[in-house]
């Protein structure tokens, strides 16, 4: 995604095994970075994007596979500065 400077924030919540964990990703830099077990949503803080193209990716690791994990996302906010 092509951005001017800016800001994006983004409400997840992560089910699964408790060593399994959720990352947001940016340009293959995580810059959220979650172990599972939370009940509730979570509203991450507002991540910085410098001007231009850019690669946002939600990447969840399981240790153990059972069938249980889910991430949810809601609520994707690009705030330009």
């Amino acid at each position: 995604m092509n951005v001017a400077d800016s800001t994006f924030s983004i409400d997840y919540r992560v089910l699964g095994n408790p060593d399994d964990q959720f990352f947001i990703l940016v340009d293959g830099v995580a810059v959220v970075s979650v172990t599972t077990g939370g009940q509730y949503w979570v509203r991450s803080s507002e991540i910085p994007l410098s001007a231009g193209e850019h690669s946002i990716e939600f990447v969840s690791e399981s240790v153990l596979s059972d069938g249980h994990e889910k991430v949810y996302i809601d609520n994707f906010i690009i705030t330009p500065l």
